[in-house]
């Protein structure tokens, strides 16, 4: 899945060399995200939890790896980025520095948020 967001950074899905050494701090966290959400040996499952949270403290992006995200999701920025872990967020995304998506405890509206790409036919 993680090579739909490398489509969203460089507008194709396979890296060269450089540019995997060059590649955005964003695009470096959602590979990770999604490696461990893949991996399904528990062992290489804690390592790649243990990097990632190695990864949260220095990109200060707060998005959990059991948060259901859909491909081509793209962050611009580094900065502080907070995503409650029952966020649902659709394909094509975009997120910004300074985002904090939580939840409301009680009410009509109590939950998380499902956020999606809203697709409208153009006449």
């Amino acid at each position: 899945m993680y090579k739909e967001d490398i489509y969203r950074y460089y507008g194709k899905r396979k890296l060269n060399i450089v540019e995997k050494i060059k590649m955005p701090q964003g695009l470096k966290y959602m590979i990770l995200l999604r490696k461990v959400q893949k991996s399904k040996n528990p062992i290489i499952k804690t390592i790649l939890k243990i990097r990632l949270r190695i990864k949260q403290n220095k990109t200060q992006f707060q998005i959990p790896y059991n948060t259901k995200i859909g491909k081509g999701f793209y962050i611009g920025h580094l900065g502080r980025i907070i995503i409650n872990p029952e966020t649902v967020i659709g394909e094509n995304c975009n997120i910004a520095t300074g985002v904090t998506i939580g939840q409301i405890n009680k009410g009509k509206k109590q939950g998380c948020p499902t956020i999606r790409r809203l697709c409208m036919d153009r006449e």
